[in-house]
């Protein structure tokens, strides 16, 4: 059990780098259900932890330990997951709007049905997770890397892609209306045409074909061929010479502002 005077101790061992108090440290503990909105977690030990429908709106997981932890349907609102280690956790049908998980690392991870609206995934390690029909609507997630992963039916809509890879990702039936997508690598993947309305950005060059779905039979297309059937289908994607630096991306256009 995550008491009062553990979190105070926790509190002492970061305050003084360890000198006073004790990290926590409940690896495998039972912790479904748990109340602990802001609590101060980051660098706790909490791996394999059972997590299920906790509240934890608002709480510091910096660099917290959350390896094949389950945090299925947890209150993760607003929560500051930096650099967090998330590989094999479960966070299926997670609130995870507006919070940051800069450069967590959730490979192999679960976030099915899960709600990233707003969030930060600047340089987070998503490779090979799932994300079935999670939202990242309006989600910045410069940088971000999601290889091998399984995108199918998420909504990406005016999502930052800027210098994301989704290489060998299935993105089946992905939504991607108004995202801005400057240096977007997709080489292998099979990618969704059916929902790209206002699209912006740029493809990185690539040899090869890439699959696309959602403009009749799924079939591979070249670099080319997919440029023209986005453009078909209202985005403005364009590409670059191989070996020539592209130009700086412009701003975000949805980037979040003061009113937000």
């Amino acid at each position: 059990m995550i008491t009062r005077a553990r979190l105070a101790a926790h509190a002492a061992w970061l305050s003084t780098s360890g000198r006073e108090g004790e990290r926590l440290s409940l690896p495998g503990a039972e912790l479904g259900g748990l109340s602990l909105p802001g609590a101060e977690l980051s660098h706790a030990v909490l791996t394999g932890a059972r997590l299920a429908g906790c509240d934890l709106s608002g709480a510091n997981l910096t660099r917290a330990e959350l390896t094949g932890a389950d945090l299925t349907g947890a209150r993760l609102h607003r929560a500051d997951l930096t650099e967090a280690e998330l590989a094999h956790a479960v966070l299926s049908r997670a609130d995870l709007t507006g919070a940051d998980l800069y450069r967590a690392f959730a490979w192999r991870s679960s976030l099915d049905d899960a709600d990233l609206t707003g969030g930060c995934l600047v340089k987070a390690d998503l490779t090979h997770a799932g994300l079935h029909r999670t939202m990242l609507r309006r989600a910045d997630c410069t940088r971000a890397d999601f290889y091998g992963s399984e995108l199918a039916g998420a909504d990406l809509t005016r999502a930052n892609l800027s210098g994301v890879s989704v290489m060998t990702a299935d993105l089946t039936g992905a939504v991607l209306t108004e995202a801005d997508a400057p240096g977007l690598a997709i080489d292998g993947s099979r990618f969704a045409v059916d929902a790209v309305g206002g699209l912006v950005g740029s493809i990185s060059p690539f040899d090869g074909t890439v699959t696309i779905v959602g403009d009749g039979a799924a079939r591979a297309v070249t670099l080319t061929e997919l440029l023209d059937v986005l453009t078909r289908r209202g985005a403005r994607v364009t590409t670059w010479t191989p070996g020539v630096r592209p130009a700086d991306p412009p701003p975000w256009r949805w980037a979040p502002t003061a009113a937000d």
